[in-house]
């Protein structure tokens, strides 16, 4: 196990930068602390803060980035999510999007594409595929599949994708203005930027605080909202709520259940979630 420090800290909002933040309370994360497929463990608790201007959340003592990318590269995150197809995993709403902007000869590429089930979809719509992913192991699958893999966005040429995916990936980032303004140089005009993650905006997000489950992934450390991405030189084409995947929607009655009696007992963690907890948007290049 290796002990890794957390020392990283913010006294303003790391995405949008004002000082009118607010402390949310400790979080606990997962046991064991697995980051990527590593078991780790941190010298202290990670902490929840929002940000009143932007809207977004973010933690404080989050492992340093340069760790971060480290252990991204040595891990194999094959081992950890079990590789199921696209359409399977996802709600029909999300599918359905993704049909839209996957056109045959459009060039798209997937951000953290981890062994490509995103990228078989747009292939078989005749999409022109290419993968950016850290882990080693993930990148010989990608290849095996027939997509073209970059190490880095950077090796793509200015101007030049039709669509750029990043599914759950930005809540990853540390410097989310930056891959934004990354993203924007590589699109085309009119092209779309697709960004799914969890919605720190949520209902079941802000009834759980400094519980909500997707914050116990200490790869995890921002949570951008819709209006803060969309002032980064885009249009906002499209949004929709949704869950993580299709086994996250459950019954009115449970997820009432568990929100009644997680709320009495102050254990409520925003599972099952009351209402999507997600949301996909697609943004439009200026």
């Amino acid at each position: 196990m290796k002990l890794i420090q957390n020392n990283i800290t913010y006294n303003h909002c790391p995405l949008c930068e004002s000082k009118d933040i607010k402390y949310e309370g400790k979080i606990t994360c997962l046991k064991p602390l697995v980051f990527s497929t590593t078991t780790i463990q941190t010298e202290t608790k990670s902490l929840l803060y929002k940000c009143n201007t932007c809207h977004s959340g973010f933690k404080q003592n989050i492992i340093p980035e340069t760790i971060a990318m480290s252990l991204y590269a040595s891990g194999n995150s094959n081992e950890r999510w079990t590789p199921i197809s696209f359409n399977e995993s996802k709600l029909p709403e999300v599918v359905n999007a993704l049909q839209k902007v996957f056109l045959n000869n459009a060039k798209v590429l997937d951000i953290g594409c981890n062994t490509g089930e995103l990228l078989d979809m747009a292939k078989t719509r005749g999409s022109i595929t290419y993968g950016n992913e850290l882990s080693t192991e993930s990148q010989k699958i990608l290849l095996a599949k027939g997509h073209i893999v970059c190490n880095t966005i950077t090796e793509i040429e200015d101007g030049s994708i039709d669509v750029i995916t990043a599914f759950d990936l930005i809540e990853h980032i540390y410097n989310v203005s930056e891959f934004l303004a990354l993203c924007k140089s590589k699109l085309k005009s009119k092209g779309r930027l697709v960004i799914f993650t969890g919605n720190v905006q949520s209902k079941s997000a802000q009834w759980a605080g400094n519980k909500w489950w997707y914050l116990k992934y200490p790869e995890h450390v921002i949570f951008p909202s819709v209006s803060f991405l969309e002032s980064k030189g885009f249009t906002l084409e499209e949004k929709i709520d949704t869950y993580a995947s299709v086994g996250y929607k459950r019954s009115f009655f449970k997820s009432l259940k568990a929100l009644i009696k997680g709320k009495l007992t102050n254990t409520y963690k925003g599972l099952p979630s009351w209402g999507p907890d997600h949301y996909l948007v697609i943004l439009c290049n200026k």
